[in-house]
């Protein structure tokens, strides 16, 4: 039977490197990479930015309350558009008055969650260019390797000519147009939402990256179980290896990749063997079994890399086959295989500075992987299933069907037949395709799936939770920056999964008070720790285990950044929010939606300190400056100014944070009429370049003039040249909509009250 995990302590850094980490560097990665740090500053700009994005929902919400949605597509880019003012005068003056509302008033103080040593130490291991630093990719440790180290884990896996070629033909817009051509041929019926989806945003190439799978590492393991501290130091352990990553979140693939996943996702229901998380698999568990019974696990190696693409789409025709009617009524067959085809042949990644393509399986990254394999597997099945009918018997075989459970590529069977059988078996798994071999593990008493251990006891089953030896219990620390009711569910939340899993009373006894112990070790309160675990219980087992459907809520959300530096500015907007319910219109907008409180992170360690993209080429931080493009042919050189800060005519100055020329684009600029001295701060989504052309065609000719600070330079420096100089001051880092950028353009006039956008208003 499982033992109690308190008789060790549980690594959560494994330095695999030469460094030595000092005793804060230590203090700080024991923290776990979900440990968020409290910001140094407070944002106001993110504050307002976040207003205008919550009042913009809700004049959307007016806008649309009495209009029934006939749009059917299934993905679409963000609207941009927003609904004029004019229409509802109780929400023109709501958001008039929370868009002026004084933000800096509401600001309290907030201590941090760390020292200033151990926020240096962050920014040491952040800036230290001879390591790589992971989260492993089971159990949450954090491990540390050399960079050369890192490398050459990786590079075993690309350098293997059997899944990946390097290639210097990579062309980001042949695919796009090899997928223009699909819908043209294929796709009549997608709406244009749907195709300007899938081709217009702008891709980044994927980056591919590994995750240490330290549980798999038999020294690592080793030190694990005998350890004592919280850290331990192993250096570059010659039996370790990486689970192969690719992070292409906009990469040219992702969308269409998207698009399957909704599409194929129906058909998983199909599958005799689906198991679709832990609470399933329990419920599908036999109550009792016989005493000669075996409990068999298989697990299908390194599945998405194994799958030949000629398999995955014969699977996927299959399926699309035998259940036409699972497949939406407006996409064809002839889409879906095609598409698939596209992301399966134009799987590129970047590698330190090389581009390579993977030739054989499928990414783990893109998004329709997961559904993929598992009807890549469920479609081998059908064929086992008429194998070991064919070899074994009818009875055998649907014993088989009966008993045969799988999550992706972890399976699991009550096994009634002789040992020898079970080799058989074996045998006939692993020749149903000679790229995808499944293990096996069995036992008579015990034997773990997913984070379930299955435990035989006088016939009966009962299951206990399950932990790898790695596994950390690297519980999200009290003192991080979250959320406070984030934290206050983490009791419940672990001890809820606990009630569910383990069926022994003594047991769960035992695994309750581990979790007691492991979060008090994570500087939880006895109190809440207590008060978790209590509700927790407090609910039958039957009920746990029931699945539960979720609920449609309409909302409208503010979203903002939790950092408790910033002023709290949803109880303002919230209350604020009943002067609206004077308005017919808007007292039904607030009956139909919930306006709610949700927040998005700060940047966590693991978003600190870990990067997809690896590359031998370290980047040198240089200066951020303004600087002409010196083309002899631009027009805007002449009335650049130069520099890396800009002193407002109010005596203000403000340090650029990026590099700018003549070309750069989505930005704000600040224009100085060189009659008066006097400045004007102005927003463009174009380049600078273009912008300023417009600006000085409407000096010259006021019949183009479509801004007064054109009208005010041609009268008050009509005989100055340049008649104005320009500094573009602010980059937007992300595509922007108009609305963002004179948001902040509005921002920074009331904090540097240019006279010109006043006298000109």
């Amino acid at each position: 039977m499982s033992k109690s995990s308190n008789d060790k302590v549980d690594p959560k850094v494994i330095n695999l490197s030469s460094k030595v980490l000092s005793e804060n560097e230590i203090r700080i990665l024991e923290k776990g990479l979900k440990f968020t740090p409290t910001p140094q500053r407070k944002n106001i700009e993110e504050i307002s930015n976040d207003t205008a994005a919550f009042c913009r929902r809700l004049r959307l919400a007016e806008f649309f309350i009495d209009k029934d949605s006939t749009d059917d597509s299934l993905v679409a880019n963000p609207s941009n558009f927003n609904p004029p003012r004019g229409r509802n005068q109780q929400l023109d003056k709501y958001i008039d008055y929370m868009s002026k509302f004084p933000i800096e008033s509401l600001s309290q103080p907030a201590k941090s969650n760390i020292r200033k040593i151990e926020r240096d130490a962050i920014e040491r291991l952040r800036k230290d260019t001879n390591i790589v630093i992971k989260e492993a990719d089971k159990g949450s440790a954090v491990v540390i390797m050399d960079r050369e180290y890192y490398k050459s884990l990786c590079l075993s896996i690309l350098q293997d000519e059997s899944y990946y070629e390097e290639t210097t033909n990579y062309s980001p817009s042949s695919v796009f147009e090899s997928l223009a051509k699909i819908i043209q041929e294929h796709g009549s019926n997608l709406t244009k939402k749907e195709v300007d989806y899938l081709l217009d945003f702008d891709a980044k190439t994927s980056n591919f990256y590994g995750l240490p799978k330290i549980h798999k590492s038999k020294s690592i393991s080793e030190q694990c179980e005998k350890s004592q501290t919280a850290y331990i130091q192993l250096q570059s352990p010659t039996d370790l290896k990486v689970r192969p990553i690719v992070a292409g979140p906009t990469c040219e693939t992702q969308r269409i990749s998207n698009l399957l996943d909704i599409l194929l996702k129906p058909f998983i229901v199909n599958i005799r063997s689906y198991v679709r998380d832990t609470v399933d698999f329990l419920n599908r568990l036999p109550k009792q079994v016989s005493q000669n019974s075996v409990f068999v696990s298989f697990d299908a190696t390194n599945l998405y890399s194994n799958i030949p693409h000629e398999l995955g789409l014969e699977a996927i025709e299959y399926w699309l086959d035998q259940f036409p009617n699972s497949l939406h009524y407006r996409y064809s067959k002839n889409f879906v295989l095609e598409s698939l085809k596209l992301i399966l042949q134009n799987n590129f990644m970047h590698f330190n500075g090389k581009i390579y393509r993977q030739k054989l399986g499928t990414a783990m990254g893109t998004k329709v992987a997961p559904t993929y394999a598992t009807l890549v597997l469920g479609y081998l099945e059908i064929k086992l299933y008429e194998k070991v009918g064919e070899k074994f018997g009818e009875e055998f075989k649907n014993n088989i069907i009966k008993s045969w459970k799988r999550y992706l590529d972890d399976c699991f069977i009550v096994w009634e037949d002789s040992i020898d059988k079970l080799m058989l078996f074996h045998e006939e798994l692993n020749s149903l395709n000679p790229y995808i071999k499944f293990t096996i593990e069995y036992d008579q008493t015990e034997l773990p799936f997913l984070d379930v251990m299955v435990i035989k006891r006088q016939g009966c089953i009962i299951t206990d939770i399950y932990y790898k030896s790695t596994d950390t219990k690297q519980y999200l620390l009290f003192n991080s920056c979250h959320p406070r009711h984030t934290k206050n569910n983490v009791p419940y939340n672990l001890a809820r999964r606990i009630c569910t899993i383990v069926s022994d009373n003594d047991l769960l006894d035992l695994r309750l008070h581990e979790l007691h112990q492991s979060l008090k070790q994570r500087n939880y309160p006895q109190n809440l720790i207590l008060h978790g675990i209590q509700q927790a219980r407090s609910h039958p087992r039957q009920d746990l285990l029931q699945i539960k459907n979720k609920t449609d809520k309409k909302v409208l959300p503010f979203v903002s950044t939790f950092n408790p530096k910033n002023p709290e500015f949803f109880q303002v907007l919230r209350s604020n929010a009943t002067f609206l319910q004077q308005d017919a219109t808007m007292q039904r907008v607030l009956n139909k939606f919930e306006i709610i409180k949700s927040k998005r992170q700060s940047a966590s360690l693991k978003k600190i300190l870990t990067k997809a993209k690896f590359s031998d080429e370290i980047p040198t931080e240089t200066e951020n400056n303004v600087q002409k493009c010196n083309n002899t042919r631009c027009g805007t050189c002449p009335f650049l100014q130069e520099g890396k800060d800009f002193k407002f005519k109010n005596g203000s100055k403000f340090t650029v944070r990026s590099s700018f020329n003549c070309t750069s684009s989505n930005l704000l600029y600040v224009i100085t009429c060189n009659g008066c001295g006097e400045n004007y701060i102005g927003q463009t989504g174009d380049t600078l370049r273009h912008r300023m052309t417009v600006h000085r065609q409407q000096i010259r000719e006021p019949k183009y003039q479509c801004t007064p600070v054109s009208g005010h330079i041609r009268n008050c420096a009509k005989d100055v040249f340049p008649n104005f100089t320009v500094f573009p001051f602010y980059k937007f880092h992300k595509k922007t909509t108009e609305i963002e950028r004179e948001n902040k353009e509005s921002l920074f006039i009331s904090k540097f009250n240019p006279v010109l956008n006043a006298f000109l208003k």
